[in-house]
């Protein structure tokens, strides 16, 4: 939520290839103080569900993949782990990032 202006800037200078200072002041006139929380919608809905999921890959590779029930996982067991929810994530999450940029360059161009 505190850095999400900060990405509309960074998506913003991506797009108009403008620097730092002169993007802000350019949203901040153009469009409003509120223009810079434009997307802020989509992180704060699927952020928990997103780390609900990954939470749950993980634990189920570790649970049922390994066995690891009543002991802490060991490094490889954790870095299976890890490569799969990072795997199911990135698949998920890039569609997500996607309608926010796009939301996020509303009334550009």
């Amino acid at each position: 939520m505190i850095g999400h202006p900060l990405d509309t800037i960074k998506v913003r200078m991506q797009t108009a290839n403008i620097r730092f200072g002169d993007c802000s002041k350019l949203i901040y006139q153009k469009e409003g103080f509120w223009s810079f929380y434009k997307g802020v919608t989509m992180p704060l809905t699927t952020f928990p569900i997103t780390r609900a999921i990954n939470l749950s890959i993980f634990d189920l590779v570790l649970r049922h993949g390994y066995q690891v029930k009543d002991r802490l996982p060991n490094y490889k067991e954790a870095f299976v782990a890890g490569m799969a929810t990072g795997s199911f994530s990135s698949l998920m999450s890039t569609p997500i990032e996607i309608v926010k940029i796009r939301m996020q360059m509303e009334g550009i161009g």
